[in-house]
């Protein structure tokens, strides 16, 4: 019932929110209505809410309602806390265990189909690959872990919308299709 500000930039928006005249108010929301008692709740919205800090139940007009669910973490993110994990460490004990999980994978097809890759491709070159693999993903692992300690992942988020807005012009042009073929 609090409001959390976890990550990078969350706690400067709280903060112009309330310099702006937001209202912000601890409690629990009833109803959302637009029926009015009164000639102020005319023509607005109208919540009916326990207030908890004060211990009542209060009417409130409003012209915008944001009504926002607490959210809770996956069940396995409180495990990296309770061990004393920081964020980043969390994040590069998931890419070591996922390590393990594709090893296992990779041994797994290697005991299947292993004398077709080594006719094909040969043990030094299968042995190069695994090894230039490895050292890639830990680079990129250590650089991306780097890179989230000073930023956000809003570049991504806004990555994926460009990729998407230019899909759509590529289509709506009809330089590509959506149809195979």
């Amino acid at each position: 019932m609090d409001i959390r500000t976890p990550s990078k930039g969350y706690e400067e928006f709280y903060d112009k929110l309330l310099r702006e005249d937001v209202h912000f108010i601890r409690g629990r929301a009833a109803e959302v209505t637009d029926w009015t008692m009164t000639a102020k709740e005319e023509g607005k919205l109208v919540i009916r809410a326990e207030d908890t800090l004060i211990g009542t139940v209060r009417r409130i007009p409003v012209d915008m309602v944001v009504l926002s669910v607490g959210l809770e973490a996956r069940a396995d993110a409180d495990d990296a806390v309770l061990v004393g994990l920081s964020v980043s460490a969390a994040v590069e004990f998931s890419f070591l265990l996922g390590l393990g999980t594709l090893g296992a994978a990779t041994a797994y097809e290697a005991l299947k189909n292993g004398s077709l890759l080594v006719d094909s491709y040969g043990g030094a070159e299968i042995v190069i690959g695994l090894v230039v693999a490895f050292i890639t993903a830990a680079v990129a692992i250590t650089w991306m872990v780097r890179w989230l300690e000073r930023r956000s992942l809003a570049i991504f988020g806004w990555y994926r919308l460009a990729i998407a807005g230019v899909g759509a012009v590529l289509l709506l042009t009809g330089t590509i299709t959506s149809t195979p073929g």
